[in-house]
């Protein structure tokens, strides 16, 4: 059997490209709900977060679940470097 088979065969049907994409989802879909416990509590103790975004196109899904969270955007700081 092919690599491509058995590995279809593997994942039940799904195709390598959109395993990848589902694992990307899901690791996705974690670090923004890690990013915003981690928030919740720095403001919670501080009154402020610190963070420090990547630049390129990897992390733009992650970006734009981020910015759908219902927090006080003002106690953010972010750096951000393409």
């Amino acid at each position: 059997m092919s690599t491509m088979k058995s590995f279809t065969h593997a994942v039940g049907g799904v195709t390598p490209a959109l395993a990848c994409r589902w694992r990307f989802r899901c690791v996705s879909d974690a670090v923004v709900t890690q990013l915003s416990q981690c928030a919740s509590e720095a403001l919670s103790e501080r009154g402020t977060f610190n963070i420090v975004l990547a630049g390129g196109r990897t992390p733009q899904a992650i970006y734009r679940e981020l910015s759908e969270l219902a927090t006080d955007w003002r106690s953010w700081f972010c750096v951000f470097r393409r």
